[in-house]
């Protein structure tokens, strides 16, 4: 009886229990239906596969940073097999970063910007971040904290990176590049690794992953379950020397030596007339840097490009500014180049393109450079048009001369000429040309820009500019004097250096200078239906000294008796000093 009634409470119990279990199986997946699918859609690992995928990640990024490319690429193409969104950010950042060290670059570039679209998406710039915040400038740090979406987060490393681009007209971005060329060798070689559970990276920067034992077990949060030993880092924490070579590149050479408060090692990095100092703890891998140095304030951690090319200081050029209908501006660059160096039989190009303060690409212009006698030299000469709207903007000129790339990258601001009133153009310094279709022009005397504003004593100086808002008299006829001054003026005051650069406003002074001056003035008389007013004439420097000169414009109404004046300037040189700029 004994034996009946113990057999029967098991067989109830047994029953209950499988009730139990029929009940749960029946309703839990619709009282929990997010949790117990989360595991199966693929959008995460499950629980007990998370340590694969973090094992995974941190594989393809120790081989990374090893020189284990084979490895790399068949952990980054396990991952996105079996775990195609976890950590999809790094994971797309470490591929990207696979296929530069591969020697593919426009696929890395690709690479970075689809990690930025998924950042975005997600919501998770850690990785990015992590690579980027080395080169922040203060303001730059500051910046980014003020941050309040995703969309303005990735606009901002779009800008970080336009900004540093010596070649922003280019498709590819070298310093972008460059960057991650640097930190692989930094991560290789002046770092240290970090042991961390795998990070929540929407946040961050809030706070850090506690570190643990790389020998321990690895728990995976939030499931106190053991899992097999993580032994390979999962970051790499660079040293000042790290730091050192990701922001400046490769020092010019390091002195070594025995530090005297540590006892360990230090060196000493040179970057031209600067350095910096780093000692080692004694028996220790750690280093740290010497607040005592020379390092001089152009060595910035951002904002920079890579050097110039040798070209770039042959390059000249400068721009002028036209009105359009409406509140169009019509810019004209204007760039020369010396031809005697290069290969006559080269077909050379210019390039303009105009960015907004985001460094987004706006306008581009493209025209053919031209080989032309200039002043006794043989230039390559090129025009480029490009049509805006008022406001601040980054320009870039590019001249396609093989083997010389020369680029500038300037700011400017374009400012609304007045509605109502008379408005001059930007002026067109050159000397007289017969109209044909090598140049663009608008004269229609025909005149060959010279884009390094330097003439030689004897030389005739053409110039061209567009008058705009006279007002038509009672017969229709708009009518207007015009006063044209010529002064010798000194070096410094013609601030020659910034004048000569190219920016637009700056190439105006709206400040005359009279002394020594020659004035010419003309009555002037413009039909009914013309609305622009164009003036062309020359100026015969054969009586004049070498030196700097302005050209005072002064533009009266008669029929309003309103007022407009401006001033540039340009150089004469005698020829017997005259030199050529020859980029040999």
């Amino acid at each position: 009886m004994g034996f009946r009634l113990t057999c029967f409470s098991r067989n109830k119990k047994f029953l209950l229990n499988l009730a139990l279990f029929l009940l749960v199986s029946l309703f839990l997946p619709h009282i929990f239906p997010r949790t117990l699918t989360a595991a199966t859609d693929g959008s995460s690992p499950a629980p007990g596969d998370t340590t694969a995928a973090a094992e995974l990640l941190s594989r393809a990024r120790y081989a990374l940073v090893n020189g284990n490319q084979p490895g790399a690429r068949l952990a980054l193409e396990e991952l996105a097999n079996r775990f195609p969104d976890f950590h999809r950010p790094e994971r797309t950042l470490l591929d990207a970063r696979w296929r530069l060290a591969d020697g593919d670059s426009a696929g890395f570039e690709q690479g970075y910007f689809e990690t930025l679209e998924i950042a975005t998406r997600n919501d998770d710039f850690a990785a990015l971040l992590e690579d980027l915040k080395p080169i922040f400038t203060p303001n730059e740090a500051q910046q980014w904290e003020a941050l309040d979406s995703p969309e303005a987060r990735a606009s901002f490393i779009k800008k970080i990176w336009r900004s540093r681009d010596p070649d922003p007209i280019s498709p590819e971005n070298p310093r972008l590049q460059n960057h991650y060329i640097r930190l692989l060798v930094a991560q290789s070689n002046y770092s240290s690794p970090v042991y961390e559970l795998p990070r929540s990276s929407r946040n961050h920067g809030a706070g850090k992953s506690p570190r643990f034992d790389p020998t321990a077990p690895l728990v995976d949060f939030p499931f106190d379950q053991p899992r097999p030993e993580f032994k390979r880092p999962s970051s790499y924490v660079l040293d000042p020397r790290g730091l050192l070579y990701l922001q400046h590149g490769p020092p010019d050479r390091v002195v070594r030596g025995t530090s005297p408060t540590t006892g360990g090692g230090n060196e000493t990095w040179h970057y031209g007339n600067s350095s910096f100092t780093v000692e080692g703890l004694q028996s220790s891998g750690t280093f740290s840097p010497v607040p005592a140095g020379n390092a001089k304030a152009g060595l910035s951690t951002g904002g920079e490009t890579d050097a110039a090319e040798p070209g770039d200081m042959y390059q000249r050029y400068y721009a002028a500014e036209f009105k359009e209908p409406g509140d169009s501006v019509e810019l004209e660059f204007y760039q020369s180049f010396p031809a005697d160096s290069l290969d006559p039989s080269a077909e050379p190009a210019a390039v303009v393109a105009l960015f907004d303060t985001t460094w987004q690409q706006i306008a581009i212009s493209r025209s053919p450079a031209r080989r032309m006698a200039v002043g006794g030299d043989t230039l390559w000469v090129a025009v480029n048009c490009l049509k805006t709207v008022p406001g601040a903007f980054y320009y870039v000129l590019r001249m396609d001369l093989a083997p010389f790339h020369p680029v500038i990258r300037k700011s400017m601001d374009i400012v609304q000429f007045a509605p109502d009133s008379i408005n001059l153009s930007g002026i067109i310094f050159g000397h007289p040309l017969d109209i044909d279709n090598t140049i663009p022009n608008r004269s229609a005397e025909g005149l060959l820009p010279r884009p390094s504003l330097i003439f030689t004593v004897g030389e005739v100086v053409s110039v061209y500019f567009e008058i705009y808002g006279l007002k038509p008299g009672r017969d229709g006829i708009r009518e207007y004097s015009e006063m044209i001054t010529v002064s010798k003026v000194n070096p410094d005051d013609a601030e020659q250096d910034e004048s000569f650069s190219g920016d637009v406003n700056s190439l105006k002074r709206w400040t005359e200078n009279r002394s020594n001056s020659r004035s010419f003035s003309f009555d002037r008389r413009s039909g009914s239906g013309r609305k622009i007013s164009s003036e062309y004439f020359n100026i015969d420097t054969s009586d004049l000294e070498p030196g700097s000169y302005s050209l005072h414009l002064e533009v009266e109404d008669k029929t309003t008796s309103e007022l407009r004046d401006v001033t540039w300037f340009f150089d004469l040189t005698d020829p017997a000093d005259r030199q050529t700029d020859d980029p040999k």
